[in-house]
């Protein structure tokens, strides 16, 4: 297009052309495409045109400059457009084209923005309202060198670069391929994309609908930390279900609700016991022989491991205040006892020795007498240190 216009400016300025009528709309349409163009070129070729050498500065149109501007070199410029009211109505035009490497950007007379052109862009301007200073400006695009358009469609070379805001819609693109990357999009909404890709979001990736909380993926698939930002993920789905880390977490992936103590048993396997019934003895960890589990000490201490022959010795018991632990028969209990208590209770089944009653005494001699109740017993066997090697003999 840019060149066939360029072409026509060395002719001469070519009268008004106007399309007759044809019996389809399908004729009037190319007809009109024709007209736009040939009137174009007959503006141009008729005004001349001017080539400006892009400084980074603003260059300020009149009402007599030529209709095309061209502009070279590198970097960008600004045109200011003329004071629509001193030109020739809704009838008048600019054409820029821009063959410079940085941006070409149109303002009206009042610095008002209109458009911008990049590097090989070319566009045509219309104005629509003259009864103003800053008019009202209409702006057309065209294609540069670098876009073709045949039959099979556009083919673009560089890059497509859309607006931040707004929707790009396509009813009937059923596939893209971008860096050899191919993705479709069928009928029902799924998006596919090719094996051994990846589809990177910086921001939020959301899928909308009515099915927008399932996403699936095949074997081998990785679904990274945040995937679940909107709701928790469910146990169901390898997650705690919870959106914080807090016991919650535990409590969902357990399915556990009673208080008590949860005990790993195995690989993958976990029981549960309740507060009441405390801690197991399968459940503590194992003594040595003859062992207690306490503390054997006076004060406050961790509970450790004793045994009795590893207690402190009493270096002077008391037969009184001392206790010792007995089992009670009799209750099938365990108590306490004083060294006193046992002894009498030793000694107070005994009611006569020999036929003898009464209190049991020692008398000292060469020999052990035992006297009881006025009477006496001899006994002939004399007393050696502590009864060590003796023995009774006949009484």
């Amino acid at each position: 297009m840019i060149l066939l216009l360029l072409l026509l400016l060395v002719g001469p300025a070519q009268a008004q052309f106007s399309c007759p009528t044809y019996p389809n709309s399908a004729n009037d349409t190319r007809c009109a495409s024709t007209a736009f163009v040939h009137n174009l070129v007959s503006s141009i070729s008729g005004s001349g045109a001017t080539v400006v050498a892009a400084a980074g500065g603003t260059t300020t149109l009149t009402s007599s400059s030529t209709t095309y501007q061209i502009l070279t070199g590198t970097g960008g410029q600004t045109f200011k457009l003329p004071n629509a009211t001193t030109l020739g109505g809704i009838n008048s035009q600019f054409v820029f084209n821009n063959t410079a490497t940085g941006t070409l950007t149109i303002i009206d007379n009042g610095s008002n923005s209109i458009t911008t052109v990049p590097a090989g862009g070319f566009v045509n301007l219309f104005l629509l309202n003259a009864s103003s200073v800053n008019g009202v400006w209409d702006n057309h695009p065209f294609m540069p060198a670098g876009i073709q358009w045949g039959t099979a469609g556009p083919t673009i070379s560089g890059t497509v670069t859309g607006p931040d805001s707004g929707t790009w819609t396509s009813s009937g693109l059923s596939s893209v391929k971008v860096n050899g990357l191919t993705i479709t999009s069928s009928a029902n909404g799924t998006l596919t994309i090719t094996a051994g890709k990846t589809l990177t979001s910086n921001n939020t990736l959301t899928f909308a609908g009515t099915d927008g909380s399932t996403l699936n993926m095949g074997t081998g698939g990785t679904l990274g930390p945040l995937a679940f930002q909107s709701a928790p993920c469910t146990v169901a789905q390898g997650c705690t279900a919870a959106s914080s880390a807090s016991g919650t977490a535990l409590d969902n992936i357990t399915g556990f609700s009673s208080t008590g103590f949860l005990t790993r048993t195995g690989a993958g396997a976990y029981t549960f016991q309740s507060a009441t019934g405390g801690i197991t003895n399968a459940n503590l960890v194992t003594a040595g022989a003859a062992t207690f589990k306490g503390n054997p000490t006076a004060s406050t201490a961790t509970v450790q491991d004793f045994t009795v022959a590893s207690l402190t010795a009493s270096v002077a018991p008391d037969a009184t205040n001392d206790y010792l632990v007995i089992w009670d028969h009799t209750a099938g209990t365990f108590k306490k006892i004083n060294p006193t208590t046992i002894a009498s209770s030793a000694v107070a089944g005994v009611s006569s020795l020999n036929g003898l009653t009464g209190v049991l005494s020692v008398v000292a001699g060469n020999y052990t007498t035992i006297a009881a109740a006025g009477s006496s017993v001899t006994v002939n066997t004399p007393l050696v240190g502590a009864f060590a090697g003796a023995a009774f003999g006949g009484l």
